[in-house]
């Protein structure tokens, strides 16, 4: 099957005539054609490995919302939220400050400014039944 959009030459063409102005002069020069084919097909396998990375991103964020839409509930019971505010008061602490070197204080600065700006409260907690 050929390459009618020529991605893979395009590519491999455009790598080929980096390397070969990046390493002009080097011991490497002679290499610049091989060391250019690795390269295209190594980015090739990464691009396409990233878009089913992607794709199954996506599937794994909208499932919950499609099993509580038919649950009839308002949203998921657990949100990406919850990673960081927690759910209805519960918690993993201040884990944050348990990080060493003092690295996780960032984190916990986001965490009570996500608080303090947004909360958790929620006012209709569930769906009204008929």
């Amino acid at each position: 099957m050929a390459d009618w959009l020529q991605l893979n030459d395009w590519l491999y063409d455009g790598l080929d005539s980096l390397l070969a102005t990046a390493l002009h002069g080097t011991p490497l020069a002679d290499f610049a054609g091989p060391m250019a084919l690795v390269l295209a097909a190594t980015l090739a396998c990464v691009s396409v490995l990233g878009v089913f990375m992607l794709g199954l991103g996506v599937i794994l964020w909208i499932e919950p919302k499609l099993w509580a839409r038919m649950m009839d509930r308002r949203g998921r019971t657990t949100d990406w939220r919850s990673l960081w505010v927690g759910e209805q008061g519960v918690t993993a602490g201040e884990w944050w400050n348990k990080v060493p070197y003092g690295l996780g204080r960032p984190i916990g600065a986001l965490n009570k400014w996500l608080n303090k700006v947004m909360g958790n409260a929620s006012d209709n907690p569930s769906v009204a039944r008929v």
